[in-house]
């Protein structure tokens, strides 16, 4: 046999970043480790920061498998990249959870576009004004600015009023304490 057709012959592809990957018809145990190896490969090389595997054309997998396929994303969040899994058939589903298979640490998105949400999720933009900020004011909780002069101020008033209430005082001597527990 060749390796061409020992080996699972899979469709990759690199979109903004994102391995994205198609996995084969036939798939079995060892395709799944193959599967594997090109993916780690790939994002190490390229220093993909996801990786999107379309399981789609898989109709039917075994626990064995299902571990297969997530070890790959574990091992690619070691990587530093995060995996999603498109296109899970109800069947598939099905039988992982009849298998009660342990599926918490796996994201998984109906489409490619719902997964390039999880992958690439939406910037907030900040607001850039034109001004220089003033370093004299600090902008307190409730969004109301303070002086900073006025908040030293403050503090060392504070710290005075401390120092002096604890100053000359004694505790008395006379307090019994019970040492039971």
């Amino acid at each position: 046999m060749s390796d061409a057709q020992s080996s699972p012959r899979l469709g990759m592809h690199v979109l903004d970043g994102v391995l994205m990957v198609q996995t084969p018809d036939d798939f079995g145990d060892e395709s799944f480790r193959s599967l594997r190896r090109c993916v780690l490969e790939k994002v190490h090389a390229l220093s993909a920061r996801g990786v999107l595997i379309d399981v789609s054309t898989i109709q039917i997998i075994d626990s064995v498998g299902y571990d297969l396929l997530a070890d790959t994303a574990r091992t690619v969040a070691l990587l530093g990249a995060k995996t999603v899994f498109v296109g899970l058939q109800p069947g598939v589903v099905s039988a992982l959870i009849d298998l009660e298979v342990d599926c918490d640490d796996i994201l998984a998105a109906r489409n490619v576009e719902d997964a390039f949400v999880i992958l690439n999720p939406p910037m907030v933009k900040a607001d850039i004004s034109d001004e220089e900020p003033d370093e004299d004011l600090d902008e307190d909780i409730d969004g109301s600015l303070k002086d900073n002069e006025c908040l030293n101020q403050e503090q060392e008033d504070w710290e005075g009023e401390k120092d002096s209430s604890t100053e000359n005082k004694e505790l008395p001597n006379d307090t019994e304490y019970d040492d039971t527990f």
